[in-house]
């Protein structure tokens, strides 16, 4: 995973640059002003993985050498499987380069001072590491390391490393970064396509996705060792013409390109995108006439395209091949090693396509190793927990993004975050729109969404375990619905609040409805600001959950209703057994009164957990103090939420019915 990239004299990024990318997150979202740097980020990782053509990337207002330098975060295991392609002399020299790049980049950042300006520099760096400490992402036993590309005033490439006050050039770094490169796959997808780059894009795509058995099935039908003849064959044709030519000579630029004339990988995707070359895309919708060719696509359409290409490839586990020979399945290529960056996904999309474009795309980073995009639509911020965003933003008088102009935010922990930064780094003036454009534009998604064409209800809830519960519930009762979360109570009532205030321009054409969904804490809602209007009763709603004291069950009130008591989160409002099957499948990280209380006991019935499991005082609030930890407590409630899903896909258990009165609501007409 790369963790943050330092650039040097790369567009608007003069003399170096540390840009923190993510807190151990699969998907960043890279967001700022135009001109800010967002897009360079991802064209640099082009340059450095994919070789494109490194002088249109190059500050040429520098006299100095221009790097790309990636920081790398490995875990043990991932070490292995790196080292494990390697044999003899390439696997030591790696594991020396690996052990000292990492022990170089733990010496200097321990030698940093906060009040350095010799260092200032490495301060991004060393704040950002300090968060990934702390929440125990990375530990003593994980790997740093920071190979990266060296480019002079042409755009020649040369091999670089990070060192002790800087980043110099170390040819000994050739090994790591071509391997780096080799292990990795780089699929960039830029904001502007035109036909020619789109048509390229798509064969890429189809031969990252499905190489390795493309490989497979194409090497039968021409083996290996043909390679070693044409090789052989190549290489007495190229002694022959050096003789004929006098005095001039075709030599490699190094000796690793002496060794290998033709690498049968990519002679193999040349087949792929030869084929493909000819073959233009339309877009031909299910149930529709209509047969839209590339050409005609606005960039905004070209750039959908691709992001449903993606996404369906990786979506299936093989792609049946018909008219040949053999039965042949070509199964798609291990996404585990598939870096993706999309610059601007949102560019020309209607804001109502903005919510569904984004979906996707996190759906994407889920199976992939790491994916990069940028955006100025900035609602997938309340909405994805486990996603990450790095603004770039702040420059000098010259216009050149500064050294600490960027930071990094974990969705799920904003709030937190944002006050880390502040604290450390007293200069920064953070932009307060961020939050605010968010939920703003998420508002806007939902409100187009909901008077628009597609046929789906909508449920609006605060946290990221809430949703998973929620979405479960959803789908086991049948129900199409979207279900997203907004990162508290106070962003649902934001949420709430502008729509209530847009509602008279839009109601006639309400077609689907959204209920917002939420806990009954100590700081109840505010009713001021969400008083339900009897124009919104029918299509938009907001309710609480709440366990009267009288009842075994969740009830489910209107969010202005009088009862303010007893405090009451989903985990509160679940089956009990099932809830005790998720925490026993946590069993080592649960406190041990807990675990003992709960393995040692029998649920008596399928009522909330406090009834079914009959919790006393002491383990309630052993329990509550073990999900509110000020670290982990998010992580907490989503693995407990997954563990019980799972456990809700094996059996059947019985519905909880403040889950069959939402059901109820949305099917009402």
């Amino acid at each position: 995973m790369i963790i943050g990239v330092f650039l040097r004299n790369i567009k608007s990024y003069r003399n170096l640059n540390y840009v923190p990318l993510t807190y151990s997150q699969a998907i960043s979202g890279i967001i700022g002003l135009n001109g800010s740097g967002k897009s360079t980020i991802l064209e640099s990782f082009d340059v450095f993985f994919n070789g494109k053509n490194a002088s249109q990337i190059r500050n040429n207002s520098s006299s100095n050498l221009s790097n790309i330098v990636p920081v790398f975060h490995l875990k043990k295991t991932e070490v292995e499987t790196f080292l494990s392609e390697l044999e003899g002399e390439n696997k030591e020299s790696f594991m020396t380069l690996l052990q000292s790049s990492n022990s170089k980049l733990r010496e200097v950042l321990g030698d940093v001072s906060m009040s350095s300006s010799q260092y200032q520099y490495l301060i991004p760096l060393k704040l950002h590491l300090e968060r990934l400490i702390e929440f125990n992402v990375i530990g003593d036993d994980d790997v740093l390391f920071s190979p990266g590309i060296s480019l002079d005033g042409k755009g020649k490439v040369s091999y670089c490393s990070f060192e002790n006050l800087g980043i110099t050039e170390d040819e000994s770094q050739e090994l790591v970064v071509n391997y780096v490169k080799g292990f990795y796959r780089y699929l960039y997808i830029p904001r502007e396509l035109n036909v020619s780059s789109f048509e390229s894009l798509s064969s890429d795509n189809i031969y990252y996705l499905l190489e390795e058995s493309l490989s497979g099935y194409i090497e039968r039908i021409i083996p290996r060792t043909e390679f070693s003849k044409i090789t052989r064959m190549l290489r007495g044709l190229l002694t022959s013409i050096n003789t004929v030519i006098g005095d001039y000579q075709f030599k490699g630029r190094n000796s690793i390109e002496r060794e290998s004339l033709i690498k049968k990988d990519i002679f193999y995707g040349l087949f792929v995108k030869e084929f493909f070359a000819n073959k233009i895309l339309h877009y031909t919708p299910s149930g529709s006439t209509r047969n839209l060719s590339i050409e005609n696509m606005s960039s905004g359409e070209r750039q959908k395209a691709l992001v449903d290409i993606i996404y369906n490839l990786l979506s299936v586990d093989n792609v049946q091949v018909v008219g040949v020979d053999e039965v042949l399945k070509i199964e798609k290529s291990d996404s585990s090693k598939l870096i993706i960056g999309i610059d601007e996904p949102d560019s020309s999309l209607h804001v109502a396509a903005c919510f569904e474009q984004y979906q996707k795309i996190q759906d994407i980073a889920g199976v992939c190793c790491q994916t990069f995009m940028t955006s100025h639509w900035y609602g997938y911020i309340p909405v994805s927990q486990d996603a990450a965003t790095v603004f770039v933003g702040a420059k000098d008088k010259e216009g050149a993004t500064t050294f600490n102009s960027s930071f990094c935010l974990s969705n799920s922990n904003f709030v937190d975050d944002l006050k880390f930064i502040k604290r450390k780094r007293k200069d920064f003036s953070f932009p307060i729109t961020i939050g605010t454009k968010g939920i703003s534009d998420l508002t806007m998604s939902i409100m187009h969404a909901i008077s628009g064409g597609v046929d789906c209800n909508w449920i609006v809830c605060e946290g990221a375990s809430d949703r998973i519960y929620l979405d479960a519930y959803m789908k086991k009762v049948g129900e199409k619905v979207n279900v997203i979360s907004v990162g508290g109570v106070d962003n649902l009532k934001s949420i709430y609040s502008i729509i209530n205030a847009h509602y008279h321009e839009f109601k006639s054409s309400i077609k689907n409805k959204v209920i917002f969904i939420s806990d009954t804490d100590a700081n109840c809602v505010d009713d001021s600001g969400v008083t339900r209007a009897k124009n919104l009763s029918d299509h938009i709603s907001w309710f609480r959950i709440v366990n009267k004291s009288s009842s075994d069950e969740t009830s489910l009130l209107e969010v202005n209703d009088s009862l303010k008591a007893p405090v009451t989160t989903v985990e509160d409002s679940l089956n009990g057994k099932l809830y005790r099957e998720a925490l026993l499948k946590l069993h080592d990280e649960l406190p041990s009164d807990v675990h003992h209380f709960i393995s040692t006991s029998q649920p008596r019935n399928e009522f909330i957990p406090s009834v079914s499991l009959n919790f006393n005082i002491e383990i309630q609030r052993s329990l509550k103090e073990w999900f509110e930890h000020h670290l982990y407590g998010n992580k907490r409630k989503f693995d407990v939420a997954k563990a019980y899903v799972e456990s809700m896909s094996t059996e059947e258990y019985a519905i909880p019915n403040w889950i069959l009165k939402i059901q109820e609501k949305l099917t009402r007409k």
